[in-house]
């Protein structure tokens, strides 16, 4: 089993871009590295915001920013595929023109919906963005999963 986050928050200007040129609610994915969900996870994702390349990090969840979507899979082989291109670039190419016959990007690099993808073994994973991703997992058994993350309270130690 895996857990995939969909970033639905208003996000900045490039969140809004995508959402208006896909109509879709989400505008980012991030990959769980375990399959639970806790007050900050270790995920994997290909970012333009944090880096312009795939990056493995440190999330602490907002529940009003994200959604997460289980999906009934063996993690294994997923983990492997995703884990194995950290440290890629960012296929801002791809991401641009996802839509177009011609698209497809760098091979050597990935936006996030299509890392994604890749990773779940779909076909023609450059086509997917982050709301037609979530729209496939859920054909393919995902199940919407909604957390109550408990509120993260910083310990005295880590304000000073």
């Amino acid at each position: 089993m895996i857990i995939f986050a969909f970033y639905v928050a208003p996000g900045n200007w490039r969140d809004k871009a995508i959402r208006f040129v896909t109509g879709d609610r989400e505008s980012h994915v991030e990959y769980l590295t375990v399959p639970v969900v806790k007050t900050a996870n270790a995920t994997v994702a290909a970012s333009k915001r944090d880096g312009s390349r795939v990056r493995a990090e440190i999330i602490h969840w907002k529940p009003d920013h994200w959604e997460f979507v289980q999906v009934p899979v063996k993690a294994a082989p997923v983990h492997r595929r995703i884990i194995s291109e950290v440290g890629r670039p960012y296929d801002t190419w791809g991401a641009l023109t996802y839509w177009a016959p011609f698209g497809g990007g760098r091979r050597d690099a990935w936006f996030c919906s299509e890392l994604m993808a890749h990773a779940m073994s779909l076909p023609e994973p450059h086509r997917y963005t982050p709301g037609s991703f979530r729209r496939a997992l859920m054909l393919l058994g995902g199940v919407e999963r909604i957390i109550d993350i408990p509120k993260f309270t910083p310990r005295l130690e880590d304000t000073k």
